[in-house]
């Protein structure tokens, strides 16, 4: 009996020592990130039995103590915002899924390293953790891999070359490229959105202009008067007429072709002129309606050196008021691979491109002149702009303005370089309005783009056609290397842009046109990152746009509290736990959701533990009164023989 006695007492010492442990763990890592608390319950068991000491005592059974122990999983931590983009929390059941190291053994090397792929069949492989505290490390190219506390690589799933995520695919140890760079994409589509106020105005059909004439026999001057009819969206007929007495003009009537600017393609230089017969002499006038169609002119600019020279512009009218520019500069200086830029002025005689009046070029600059300093520095280029704007040819045809309502946008070409388009609409009736394209930027090509005409409803809706396809080509100058290596190479880079207006409406209002949405933009490098709610590591880069890094896997079990526990944070699948699912967040069951920036505290409660600490305390120095009593009782008996 005695014995039963202090055998109890032993093990219920043994057991609340362990409970004082797990107490113990518990407030250590009451700050732990994602810990679990454990607590230990006792259950009875039999330690001893024994024969009555008389027949009618029947069997005396002694019962002792012993421990389980249960991790409180489910439960909840407090969500505590952080300071780092990097951390996750996880507000629901379920968890992050890592990967252990694996090992790679190259003859007597040895190292360790993220796998190729994990599956949640080996739980040697794959653990369970809350701990949402991630940090990085470099892995063998470059490569940034997350990883949770304890070495582990954090699991998920990376983009494909289409920048899709598979969550039905192999996980994988997830990462980013610190020095991603993203290609662009060119624009291919646009939407236009806003009102056209109903009462703009109208297109005029029809207008005159007027040039000069002198009567060479006379010396004295007249005006031609020029009637323009339009035809459609870029024709016009243009038919020329003189008040002055006795003269007749042969020649006419003329096609004018023009855009929305007013710039002329044609006629042709040669197939604009007139001929004037006069009552007053013999002597005809012979005269262009667009004017001369050569010019020349000068710019100023300077060399790697800083010294100023002197570039020779040769002006060649194409068509209309289109020019060909072609620029020399002196021997020595250097060369010009692409020499020559389009110029175009608008009705007005004004450049609208180049807008700003500098002409670009890429200059080859001479080796023996600038680089004999260093014979072994490769050819230098630059970007050279040469100011056109002091000499300019003259423009003798001219279309008055029509009003239209603009709205502009950028569309990034081939090369990935951003250029600006416009779209203008002009009224030319009740509910009709010419939809025209064009970019400044292009260096216009030979014909204009035709404009689309559109049909609003009574009710304000675009009825019919909705669409137009516009195709630019433009001159990219692009530039590789930094300081004396640094180089710039001409390419010509192309767009194909269809414009959707199905969105527009027509309404009596002042309220003009809204906004253009286009799907293209430039190259970018990361500059940053941040995990969405689903999970999601997303980039940000230089050119405004982002793009999914990778994301990360969820599991969840039918019994989560059964969990095998490797520490306070991070558990093991066992079979007492279940089946195993593993999805996206936002797929999974329960409503879970992921906090960004924040972290899931310990579900320890100080008071509790401090409260519990107390009675275990008390139970074990109770127990040890209870050994040393039997222990005094077995020493009387001892005593006896003596």
């Amino acid at each position: 009996m005695l014995w039963g006695a202090m055998n109890n007492a032993s093990m219920a010492m043994m057991a609340n020592s362990w409970d004082m442990g797990s107490i113990s763990q518990n407030i250590s890592n009451v700050n732990t990130t994602g810990y679990k608390r454990k607590e230990t319950l006792f259950k009875t068991v039999m330690s001893e039995s024994k024969a009555g000491p008389s027949t009618s005592s029947g069997k005396l059974n002694i019962f002792g103590v012993q421990t389980a122990d249960r991790s409180h999983i489910t439960a909840q931590g407090m969500i505590a915002a952080s300071t780092q983009s990097t951390d996750l929390a996880i507000n629901g059941n379920g968890f992050f899924m890592v990967g252990k190291p694996q090992a790679n053994i190259s003859g007597t090397t040895y190292s360790s390293g993220p796998g190729s792929a994990y599956s949640v069949d080996s739980p040697g492989q794959v653990m369970y953790t809350r701990a949402g505290n991630f940090y990085t490390a470099s892995g063998p190219n470059k490569e940034s891999y997350f990883m949770a506390n304890g070495g582990n690589y954090l699991l998920g799933w990376m983009p494909d070359e289409n920048g899709v995520i598979d969550t039905s695919g192999e996980l994988t140890p997830v990462y980013s490229m610190p020095d991603t760079l993203m290609e662009g994409r060119v624009t291919s589509t646009a939407t236009v959105r806003g009102n056209l106020p109903a009462n703009a105005a109208l297109s005029p059909s029809t207008f005159s202009t007027s040039q000069s004439i002198v009567d060479p026999n006379t010396g004295t001057s007249y005006s031609m008067d020029l009637a323009w009819q339009r035809v459609n969206g870029t024709d016009w007929t243009v038919t020329p007429s003189t008040t002055a007495a006795g003269a007749t003009i042969s020649g006419g009537p003329f096609t004018i072709k023009s855009d929305v600017n007013g710039v002329i393609y044609e006629p042709a230089p040669g197939a604009d002129g007139i001929s004037v017969s006069w009552g007053s002499g013999p002597l005809t006038t012979t005269q262009n309606l667009l004017g001369p169609s050569t010019h020349s002119s000068t710019a100023t600019f300077y060399d790697p050196k800083g010294t100023s020279q002197t570039a020779n512009l040769t002006w060649t009218r194409t068509s209309g008021n289109l020019w060909d520019v072609t620029v020399s500069v002196p021997a020595g200086v250097g060369t010009i691979a692409d020499s020559t830029v389009r110029v175009a002025f608008d009705g007005q005689g004004r450049m609208i491109s180049p807008s700003t009046g500098n002409l670009p070029f890429v200059v080859d600059w001479d080796d023996a002149t600038y680089n004999t300093t260093n014979p072994d520095k490769t050819a230098m280029t630059s970007e050279v702009s040469l100011y056109a704007g002091n000499n300019l040819p003259a423009n003798t045809l001219t279309r008055p303005d029509v009003h239209t309502e603009k709205l502009s946008t950028q569309v990034w070409d081939s090369s990935f370089q951003g250029h600006d388009a416009s779209l203008a609409f002009e009224r030319v009736g009740p509910n009709q309005w010419y939809v025209h394209s064009y970019s400044t930027e292009s260096g216009y090509p030979d014909t204009p783009p035709t404009p689309v005409l559109v049909t609003f409803n009574g009710k304000g809706a675009l009825s019919g056609n909705s669409t137009i396809d516009s195709s630019w080509t433009w001159t990219d100058s692009i530039v590789e290397g930094e300081g004396a290596a640094k180089t710039t190479t001409a390419v010509d880079a192309t767009a194909a842009v269809t414009f959707d207006f199905s969105e527009l409406t027509q309404f009596d209002s002042s309220a003009a046109l809204g906004s253009i949405d286009q799907n293209g933009y430039g190259q970018g490098s990361l500059i940053g990152a941040y995990f969405n709610d689903k999970g999601v590591y997303t980039g940000q880069y230089t050119n405004g746009e982002t793009q999914a890094l990778f994301k990360v896997a969820f599991a969840q079990f039918v019994s989560e509290n059964s969990l095998e526990s490797v520490s306070g944070t991070l558990f093991r699948r066992s079979a007492e736990a279940g089946d195993v699912t593993v999805s996206g967040v936002e797929d999974a069951k329960g409503g879970v959701s992921f906090a960004t920036s924040s972290l899931e505290t310990s579900n320890v409660d100080i008071g509790e533990e401090f409260t519990k600490m107390i009675v275990t305390q008390k139970a074990y120095s109770t127990n040890a009164t209870v050994f040393k009593t039997a222990d005094e009782m077995t020493t009387v008996a001892r005593d006896l023989k003596a």
